[in-house]
């Protein structure tokens, strides 16, 4: 398999699971929140490949509140279909 490019933090998603509560800050920039049901994946699927097939989810491109926000719902379903087959893919490379 080839030299795979690696991505700066936040600019890729790497895993997938479910925050079964709305997550607490700690201190800045520390939240926390139960976690389950996580799922590594074999490939970094880059942001900016998400952020093309969702262009409707503008946090996506500006990332702001950097540390996360919420799924809309009306792309919930479909969001986790395009991670799972991009990160799933050997055929790809993790940048775009």
């Amino acid at each position: 398999m080839g030299q795979q490019r690696k991505l700066p933090p936040f600019e890729a998603f790497v895993a997938a699971g479910i925050v079964y509560r709305r997550p607490r800050r700690r201190e800045r920039r520390d939240y926390r929140a139960p976690l389950g049901e996580v799922t590594m994946f074999p490939t970094p699927v880059g942001r900016a490949l998400v952020a093309d097939a969702f262009p409707e989810w503008k946090w996506l491109r500006s990332m702001q509140g950097l540390l996360g926000a919420e799924v809309p719902k009306s792309i919930g379903g479909e969001l986790f279909n395009v991670l799972d087959r991009l990160a799933f893919s050997r055929r790809r490379s993790p940048g775009g």
